[in-house]
């Protein structure tokens, strides 16, 4: 099968990518619940303290949590900041996909990537995320292909 998907990341590209890359990645996903966690531990330290044995340990636990939680419900907006932010938002990327290659092309490079770089495929309720081996992970949302067979095909190549 040979078959080409073109794109061009706008905010609602970016939108969907962010989430469901956080949905497919379990620790990514429960990050608020173990900065909350941190942070009610850090209250039972400090309240059952009573002869100061853990001095400011309670309060740098409980600072943490509190970093982490903030930083858990930021990094979407910083995320999707950035990309907007960057040259390629509006910018047409293709993606080539052959029974031996994935061939790209966008507004900074073209190249190519051998299915055994592949480290994973994973489908998503919206979509695929592909993450080579080196580099950062490809989001492509389903309504970018013509059918379901190409979803197929992309997921099957990689289980190989």
């Amino acid at each position: 099968m040979d078959f080409t998907i073109n794109l061009r990341p706008d905010l609602k590209y970016y939108k969907e990518a962010y989430s469901e890359m956080v949905k497919s990645n379990m620790l990514k996903k429960l990050e608020p619940l173990f900065a909350t966690a941190m942070i009610l531990v850090a209250i039972g330290l400090w309240y059952f303290d009573n002869d100061g044995i853990l001095g400011y340990f309670p309060l740098l636990f409980g600072g943490l949590g509190i970093y982490e939680l903030i930083k858990s419900y930021t990094s979407r907006t910083k995320w999707i900041s950035e990309r907007i932010k960057s040259d390629v938002t509006g910018q047409e990327i293709n993606l080539q996909f052959t029974d031996s290659l994935i061939v790209h092309s966008g507004p900074f490079s073209t190249g190519n990537i051998s299915w055994t770089g592949i480290k994973s495929i994973k489908q998503t309720d919206k979509g695929l995320i592909i993450k080579p081996e080196t580099g950062i992970a490809i989001y492509l949302p389903k309504t970018s292909f013509e059918d379901k067979d190409q979803i197929n095909f992309i997921i099957n190549k990689g289980r190989k």
